[in-house]
């Protein structure tokens, strides 16, 4: 009879590095070097919170940091155990209208709170506030501050302003008011020592220590964006690509020129990596080149319309719809893992907000959870065919507190691996027995939670 392959299916991911604010970073480009190298994601731990409004997890020195709140209640900043998801620390800010998401940097967690309005400096090991400064605002919200060489930057104003503060004692440096109409829901960005933002149809560099203008371009008209705008600029090698409601745009930084647009129903912000543009069109994610040219679309399998953060590694794309979250090889378009957001007792679908570091996916969820899912590869499975000719052995390296998962599938490279044994550990070597015949011929994985 034919030897069957048994063992660790795929080399271990090598997404190192952590999630400081939207984007990945102040370019917010969605873009994390490293590939998940085929990994399935498992759950590693839940930590529950207060509300079911739980804003984009960030990360920084082993911690996971979340704002939670809603509409005027009661709204806090919060520290989890990355490793655990135990809570650290929690920080009750009172009752406000809302609360942003975080943004990490340097041992520092930074946020704003909208009525009364403020932006806040806490520090990341213990929680304590450092400083706060009030602004005048109008707005319900505004996406993450981002924090750059000692300054914090971030969305204000009664209409709508660009606030700079000293990272260290919380003084402010500029703030000046942007063109055209009031907007919420943005967040600025930077690159190459500039400052950008994109509201009211008009792309803007400014100087990072005076905030003023040093150019300016008509990128759309009022037609095309909405008050609420939920996007920003995702930048990469030189360009610039945004948003409005009906085209993707592309700017060339150093020519100070618009390049190209694409139209269609668009929202969110795009994701770059890797020579491509990765961008929500009608509910789906499509790719083009750099240069606006058409590459591949990304569908759900059931239907899944697609908002919010994408997220792009080497080899993968992350995209959160109405049903759950859906991991996407970027060869070829196809589904690698779907995260379903189906919960009980409600027996319904649940809002699903990511964010990527160090190998671990983090779903902040509509259901009042943090999950997370761990692409982390300890666990090597070996086969064992000393035993007798009627079976075989597979062996793993055991931890106490942990259950492990047995998958198989006769086909390498499908993502339907079937359960076909729940072990609880047995430190310090984990034994399943399999008899051995052609039905036992074929590919074996190994999980862990």
């Amino acid at each position: 009879m034919a030897v069957a392959f048994f063992g660790a299916l795929r080399c271990e991911a090598d997404l190192v590095g952590d999630w400081s604010t939207y984007g990945g970073g102040p370019t917010h480009s969605g873009y994390f070097p490293g590939s998940l190298n085929g990994s399935s994601l498992v759950l590693k731990w839940t930590a529950p919170m207060p509300n079911f409004n739980i804003l984009q997890p960030v990360t920084g020195g082993g911690r996971v940091f979340v704002s939670v709140g809603w509409y005027f209640g009661a709204m806090s900043l919060r520290a989890l155990d990355a490793n655990t998801g135990q809570s650290l620390w929690s920080n009750e800010l009172g009752s406000a209208q809302a609360i942003n998401p975080p943004t990490y940097d340097n041992g520092a967690v930074f946020v704003e709170m909208i009525s009364p309005s403020a932006t806040y400096r806490f520090d990341a090991a213990t929680g304590t506030k450092n400083w706060s400064m009030g602004f005048t605002s109008q707005a319900t919200s505004y996406m993450a501050p981002i924090a750059v060489d000692g300054t914090v930057y971030a969305a204000t104003g009664y209409y709508t302003e660009l606030t700079a503060y000293n990272q260290a004692n919380g003084s402010q440096q500029f703030s000046v008011g942007l063109i055209g109409n009031g907007c919420d829901a943005w967040t600025p960005a930077f690159y190459n020592g500039k400052i950008y933002t994109w509201v009211n149809g008009l792309f803007t560099e400014h100087d990072p220590f005076a905030g003023s203008r040093n150019w300016t371009l008509t990128n759309a008209t009022s037609s095309e964006f909405l008050y609420s705008m939920n996007r920003t600029i995702a930048i990469a090698d030189g360009r610039a690509y945004f948003t409005s409601t009906t085209h993707l745009m592309a700017v060339d930084l150093a020519q100070k020129t618009n390049l190209w647009q694409v139209q269609g129903s668009f929202s969110g912000t795009p994701a770059v990596a890797n020579g491509k543009v990765y961008a929500i069109c009608d509910g789906l994610v499509r790719a083009y080149t750099t240069d606006g040219g058409y590459v591949n679309t990304y569908s759900g399998t059931n239907g899944s319309s697609f908002s919010g953060q994408l997220i792009v590694t080497d080899d993968v794309l992350f995209a959160a719809g109405d049903y759950g979250v859906y991991v996407f090889k970027l060869a070829d378009a196809k589904v690698q893992q779907y995260i379903t957001s189906f919960r009980t007792p409600c027996y319904c679908y649940r809002s699903s907000t990511i964010s990527l570091a160090n190998n671990t996916l983090y779903i902040a969820s509509g259901d009042s959870n943090v999950y997370a899912y761990s692409a982390e590869s300890p666990l090597q499975l070996t086969l064992d065919t000393s035993g007798s000719g009627n079976q075989i052995n597979l062996r793993w390296a055991s931890e106490a507190g942990r259950t492990y998962y047995v998958l198989f599938s006769t086909n390498l490279y499908t993502s339907a691996f079937a359960r076909i044994s729940t072990n609880v550990a047995t430190p310090p070597i984990n034994v399943l027995s399999i008899p051995r015949g052609n039905s036992s011929e074929g590919f074996y994985r190994l999980q862990a939670q």
